[in-house]
């Protein structure tokens, strides 16, 4: 599941539906936000097996302190806050994973197979080169931008900066990026597409 506008405003019809004590509502909440939930979780983890426990733990916070959550406010950015809480807290924040895992299988049935591939290998690409020279907030940024596609903001607010400072957090990774990419792939200021295919290998 790739998160857009759309689905992102029905997850928020589920944690208000769910705050108004609809425990269907949240399992279903559960259900959608896994898999994102499961990616953000191996940018500060050391194992995907890490990552797991730590969103089971995130979605039993999330239970719990869930009349803290303000309805009409986005609720993914509330749970990846919860999240990046308890990764923090483990120590996990400067761990390294290996990008071959980073990349996560595409939706089936949207690519045809060479598309896939070439998805896949210029996503292990780019987070092989992004493991190596951004920091762990840098990486975190790009995911929720490019492939969560939530607002500066709403990621300010998971990582305890105001939005010009993720804007410019975005910037300086892009750039970082940039810089360390082949002359053939890109230059200064020039990248892939930085669009969930390219980070996902999903459309």
């Amino acid at each position: 599941m790739v998160l857009n506008s759309e689905t992102g405003h029905e997850l928020d019809q589920l944690a208000c539906a769910a705050r108004a004590g609809d425990r269907p509502a949240f399992g279903l909440l559960v259900t959608r936000l896994s898999r994102p939930l499961h990616r953000f979780l191996l940018l500060r983890s050391a194992t995907s097996h890490d990552a797991e426990e730590l969103a089971q733990e995130t979605f039993l916070r999330a239970w719990e302190q869930l009349q803290r959550y303000q309805p009409g406010r986005p609720v993914v950015p509330w749970i990846y806050t919860i999240a990046r809480h308890l990764a923090a807290s483990r120590g996990r924040s400067q761990a390294r994973r290996p990008a071959s895992q980073l990349s996560a299988e595409p939706e089936s049935g949207e690519l045809d197979p060479a598309e896939q591939r070439a998805c896949a290998e210029q996503a292990e690409s780019l987070w092989q080169l992004a493991s190596r020279v951004l920091s762990a907030d840098q990486r975190t940024a790009l995911w929720m931008r490019y492939v969560d596609g939530l607002t500066a903001l709403e990621i300010g607010s998971v990582l305890g900066r105001g939005a010009p400072g993720v804007r410019v957090l975005l910037f300086r990774a892009r750039r970082t990026l940039a810089r360390h990419l082949p002359p053939s792939e890109g230059r200064v200021g020039a990248l892939p597409p930085l669009t969930p295919s390219a980070w996902t290998g999903a459309a």
